[in-house]
């Protein structure tokens, strides 16, 4: 069973034969030494879903936690189609739900001050 880091390896280089965008392939490989640190340097087979978890969880804002998530998933998803894995331990995390951001809604009275003023 290959560790992680020839895993990581192998990937780097078939991204680069398939001329993956070098911005990608850097994002790819943050996720995967990410999950690497939270399960140490072992077997593919010995990653879990808490190992996953625990990485992306790590990061406060949902859209980076979604970033670093969708790039494990595609690190193990490529695991599994070159059968270096039998199944993601990924497959069933669920992204972070993005909240919309607070819009400001102007009163009538402070629209009318705004506008008398660029008028």
């Amino acid at each position: 069973m290959l560790l992680i880091s020839a895993a990581r390896d192998l990937f780097e280089t078939d991204c680069k034969e398939q001329r993956v965008q070098t911005k990608s392939i850097a994002g790819y490989l943050m996720a995967i030494r990410g999950i690497e640190r939270e399960a140490g340097d072992c077997p593919l087979n010995q990653i879990t879903a808490k190992h996953v978890k625990a990485y992306v969880n790590k990061y406060e804002n949902p859209t980076t936690s979604n970033t670093y998530l969708r790039g494990a998933k595609h690190f193990l998803t490529w695991c599994v189609e070159n059968e270096h894995l039998a199944a993601s331990p990924a497959k069933a995390i669920k992204p972070k739900r993005v909240g919309s951001k607070k819009q400001t809604i102007f009163s009538i009275a402070t629209i009318k001050r705004l506008l008398r003023k660029v008028m």
